[in-house]
């Protein structure tokens, strides 16, 4: 039999910038606060490592609060039965907590898109390379090409360099003329124009190509990888490829809830969504950056413990996300990323699904029912979202588990605790 539910006022899900944000002015508001994280340390990706300075200053303050942290912990479901139940996992196995509000900060992923060997061992995100690297992944020496789109791309060089390896070059598959426009947004944002020319001096000498996407990857001695601009071809030797299109929300556990989505948009001025109780914050809401995401979990706590946020925190939130919004823009996807994969290429890794079965399919429904795809351990999170930039599809049918569990795990959740 199950153990009693725990209880707190507000429950916290995720442990990034949006969710410590949150945690921090929901216990300094006087409610009881617990916060879980999938990562065995707080931070999220931005700041993982514990590096930042604006990370320690926040983690210092969240420290002086009752705040109940769980960490390396996954949320299998939660219910809603007058009040939120969350089934989680953890290391010690599984435990439930009512909550009366959930602040959602699930943060942001990598858009994964498909051309031929992209699978090929030594092919890494370009967050996962990062995270890898602050994680104590040994890289020293190695040549890296970075291939993909967005200023992620410039970031995950400078920790590549920093690291002691070679970056031989940077593939982006937007055009001079988009990037230039970037540097104009760039310069109405001083801090981010600083950021930004530390990285480019960093990476001075770096050979670098706009309007390039890669078509092929094959490995012999190393890593040989194939780009082209649609009229010429380049081939690069390479020990590492780190390669991503962008950052998408993690909406998985939004959808779950029943929580709307028009229009992109899941929250409205208080980061509310449609669903009573529930907030979203951060990445989550739409990728928004740092200060964007701090903003927002202030202003949701602020809400969800039935305060009114002030005016000068929402212009903070809303010239944060303007700038990173322009920003993006400059950076949108070409059409010329749907061609880049051959019918054989893989499209759904963990099923082997390949895409030259999206011909023979009319839905994502019917690609998962005739193919499998979306229905392995990932549960589409990868083939999902490239499948949408592909064909157009929505990918609608998320429902729980919205982690890995195991059966006996499973079982237990779904006990009913004692009263």
């Amino acid at each position: 039999m199950t153990s009693k539910a725990s209880h707190t006022d507000v429950l916290v899900i995720g442990g990034g910038p949006a969710g410590m944000s949150a945690a921090l002015h929901a216990a300094q508001r006087g409610a009881h606060v617990v916060i879980v994280d999938e990562n065995p340390s707080m931070g999220g990706q931005i700041w993982r490592g514990g590096s930042s300075q604006e990370f320690k200053r926040l983690f210092e303050q969240i420290s002086r609060h009752s705040i109940t942290i769980m960490r390396s912990t996954g949320v299998e479901r939660i219910d809603c039965n007058g009040r939120f139940r969350a089934g989680l996992i953890t290391d010690h196995g599984v435990t439930q907590v009512e909550s009366d509000r959930i602040i959602m900060a699930c943060g942001a992923r990598e858009l994964f898109l498909p051309f031929d060997g992209w699978t090929t061992p030594g092919v890494f995100g370009l967050g996962g390379l990062q995270a890898l690297i602050k994680g104590g992944f040994d890289v020293y020496g190695k040549r890296v090409a970075l291939v993909g789109s967005g200023p992620l791309m410039l970031a995950v060089a400078a920790v590549v360099r920093d690291a002691g390896a070679v970056p031989v070059v940077m593939v982006e598959q937007a055009k001079l003329s988009g990037v230039v426009r970037a540097l104009g947004v760039l310069t109405r944002n001083p801090t981010q124009w600083t950021r930004f020319a530390e990285y480019a001096s960093a990476l001075h000498g770096v050979p670098r190509r706009f309007g390039w996407l890669p078509s092929r990857v094959t490995r012999s001695q190393s890593l040989e990888l194939e780009i082209t601009d649609g009229k010429r071809r380049e081939s690069i030797e390479t020990d590492l490829i780190a390669c991503g299109f962008g950052l998408i929300p993690n909406l998985q556990l939004a959808r779950t809830l029943g929580c709307e989505i028009r229009g992109g948009v899941i929250v409205d001025r208080y980061q509310r969504t449609s669903v009573d109780g529930v907030y979203c914050a951060g990445e989550s809401c739409g990728i928004g950056g740092v200060d964007a995401a701090l903003a927002e979990g202030a202003i949701a706590a602020i809400h969800a413990t039935d305060g009114v946020p002030p005016e000068s925190l929402l212009d903070q939130r809303d010239d944060a996300r303007s700038f990173v919004s322009k920003l993006n823009a400059c950076f949108a996807l070409d059409a010329r990323v749907r061609a880049m994969a051959s019918d054989d290429a893989i499209l759904c890794r963990c099923e082997d699904v390949r895409i030259g079965s999206l011909r023979s399919s009319g839905s994502w429904r019917e690609l998962k029912l005739r193919h499998r795809c979306g229905m392995g351990v990932c549960q589409s999170r990868v083939c999902g979202p490239a499948v949408e930039v592909l064909t157009g599809w929505a990918v609608q049918d998320y429902r729980p588990p919205t982690t890995a569990v195991t059966v006996s795990e499973l079982i237990e959740l779904l006990r009913e605790p004692q009263s």
